[in-house]
């Protein structure tokens, strides 16, 4: 070869840079050069330049097919491969120190370059970390972008597929409503669309779909497409499923069980129907959250127990998969007072590592709680990962969430993160210090709504709802599922009515709601009670957040109303002439706080028909000790 070829060789080698923001390690390949980048990492090399354009192309690790497949550009020294475009990249010359003004661009999309003289900056390594930035820069629909492509490759990332339609939600709600509808919710639409197609074998995904067209009033659209595709597969039990749930959200769960029962007749063997036809039951169960709880005498108690009892085979036959299949059966035997088959399910499950997510440790851990150490065959410590247990801010949520202990003030000021410790102070205070909570709750970022769980958040809307703050819209905001529930939660709190999409919200977020709904401002300025609340842990098995509550607002509201003096009330006609001593005396009936003990019982306690409890402990463990 001669120097001439050398050179020009040379020329047309490009040194490239491939960053994964995924949650999963991906393979990587651009002509003949192959990497395997792990999550939230890059990686550095070089290709040469053939006559075709080179392309990237992606998949994961043994899988034959590319997920994506980018034809990068050439005009650069350097190019760069954005995987999904998950990550935010930026590129800055190296004379801006600050990384302001011109110096600074940020690099969109999948593929870019970089020129002369700029140096590589990845401002976020994770796209949850870059919906999130744009999420709280207001960029709503580039956040739900980014979290849809993430959605759209990985079956498994089903917190990108959350994010991603409050995203879209959020960015259709900021049309003016003189836009049509259609094109109002041109993103909502597009990703419901994408979901549906895209992953026809996901109940999960399907399920959002139907949620999102709904929300949106293309319900009657849904239906005909799942219609349509029941028809082309006749013999899918998934493809029956879709259809079903599809016709029958808006009708009370009393005349949804005989076609679900029609259905597991039809499909035997499937466990998605099996499961289908259990939570079904179970939210009948639990159809009317007013009622007290049940007891052993109840004639429905047959009815729990048989519920328990079809459960046994499926779960014998199918073991649950996923969290959520497994929070289905925890709480259907958790209400049968069948707490060591719940355990024994849930230590089944956490014996595989890869099952250890967040959201299964938290329900770990709830269950643990409820079910006390004599039932629990399992010690959440330990499944803990190493990744997790190093960072604090992460140890302290999970022991609030969970039920373990309350984080102290000198705890939460060692945090590093200003959010971090404002969502964990909030979500202490709800259940310590409510009114406090609520002042906080409607001045916080984005940053820390979009953090809170959905059951805090609940709480802290519905009861700014009800004293009429407006700003009770931006909690309402705050995740998905309160979202989607805003409505139906909205009006069983202002009219006490329950209906089909209430019956069929989470358990906590209609906990929530039957604890503020019960609750009352008095006209000497404390909460009073006016409904029972005796039925929140039968509504509630796992005892969330309302449940955990409702003791802490009862006692709260109790000492507000020993608190407030009462004037003393002269009987009608009679005129007194105020000597000093009757002075002394009027004043010291007023200043008898015992004495106005029988009177804020029956307003405060008495109705909601549990005990008064004990005063609140100060933060430190459940109990009130040190650890």
């Amino acid at each position: 070869m001669g120097v001439g070829s050398a050179v020009l060789d040379a020329r047309k080698v490009r040194a490239v840079s491939v960053i994964n923001g995924l949650s999963r390690p991906v393979e990587v390949r651009i002509g003949t050069q192959r990497w395997v980048v792990a999550p939230g990492t890059q990686e550095q090399g070089s290709v040469k330049l053939e006559d075709a354009a080179p392309h990237a192309r992606a998949s994961w690790p043994g899988a034959e097919r590319p997920f994506e497949d980018v034809v990068l550009p050439t005009d650069g020294e350097r190019l760069i491969y954005n995987v999904r475009g998950a990550a935010m990249l930026e590129a800055r010359r190296a004379f801006s120190v600050d990384g302001s003004g011109p110096g600074r661009r940020t690099l969109a999309g999948t593929g870019t370059l970089l020129f002369p003289e700029e140096a590589l900056v990845v401002a976020q390594a994770d796209w949850e970390s870059t919906v999130r930035a744009h999420a709280e820069a207001g960029r709503w629909r580039l956040a739900g972008q980014v979290a849809s492509a993430v959605a759209e490759v990985d079956p498994l990332n089903t917190r990108a597929r959350s994010l991603a339609a409050r995203c879209f939600l959020f960015s259709d709600a900021q049309f003016p409503a003189n836009v049509p509808a259609a094109l109002r919710s041109r993103d909502t639409l597009g990703f419901a669309h994408m979901l549906m197609s895209r992953w026809q074998e996901d109940l999960g995904a399907q399920v959002l779909a139907q949620d999102l067209l709904g929300f949106v009033g293309v319900g009657e659209t849904a239906r005909a497409r799942y219609s349509e595709h029941a028809q082309q597969f006749p013999d899918s039990p998934l493809a029956a499923l879709y259809l079903t749930r599809a016709l029958t959200q808006a009708t009370p769960l009393t005349q949804v069980l005989p076609a679900y029962e029609e259905l597991a007749r039809r499909f035997p063997d499937s466990p998605e129907v099996g499961r289908a036809l259990l939570e079904v039951r179970w939210l009948q169960e639990l159809e009317d959250p007013r009622l007290s709880r049940q007891e052993a005498g109840d004639p429905s108690r047959a009815r729990v127990m048989e519920t328990a009892r079809l459960a046994d085979p499926l779960v014998a036959k199918h073991p649950p998969q996923t969290v959520e299949a497994l929070e289905l059966f925890v709480r259907i035997y958790l209400r049968a007072h069948r707490r060591d088959t719940a355990t024994a399910l849930v230590h089944r499950f956490g014996q595989d590592p890869r099952n250890r997510s967040w959201d299964f440790l938290v329900l770990a851990g709830r269950v643990a709680n409820v079910a006390g150490p004599a039932h629990t065959p399992y010690v959440l410590r330990d499944w803990i990962p190493a990744a997790l247990g190093r960072q604090p801010e992460r140890m302290r949520l999970l022991d609030l969430l969970t039920g373990q202990r309350l984080p102290k003030d000198a705890e939460l000021a060692a945090l590093s993160s200003p959010t971090d410790r404002a969502v964990i102070a909030l979500t202490r205070d709800v259940l310590t210090a409510p009114r406090r909570a609520m002042e906080r709750a409607a001045t916080e970022s984005e940053a820390v709504l979009s953090r809170l769980d959905p059951e805090i958040a609940a709480l802290l809307a519905l009861e700014l709802t009800r004293t009429g703050d407006a700003r009770a819209k931006r909690l309402f905001n705050a995740s998905l599922p309160l979202m989607l529930a805003r409505e139906p939660l909205l009006k069983f709190l202002q009219t006490d009515t329950v209906t089909p999409a209430f019956s069929r919200l989470a358990p906590g977020l209609r906990a929530a709601a039957l604890l503020v709904r019960a609750r009352r401002e008095s006209k000497e300025g404390y909460p009073v009670f006016t409904e029972r609340l005796d039925g929140l842990e039968g509504l509630d098995a796992l005892q969330g957040f309302a449940t955990r509550a409702a003791d802490t607002w009862l006692r709260s509201a109790f000492d507000a109303c020993m608190d407030t003096k009462v004037p003393y009330v002269f009987p009608p006609g009679v005129a007194l002439q105020l000597t000093g001593a009757l002075v002394q005396d009027i004043a010291r009936q007023e200043n008898d706080r015992e004495a106005r003990r029988p009177n804020c019982e029956a307003r405060v306690v008495r109705p909601t028909g549990r005990p008064l409890p004990k005063a609140s402990p100060p933060p430190g463990n459940a109990n009130g000790a040190d650890p």
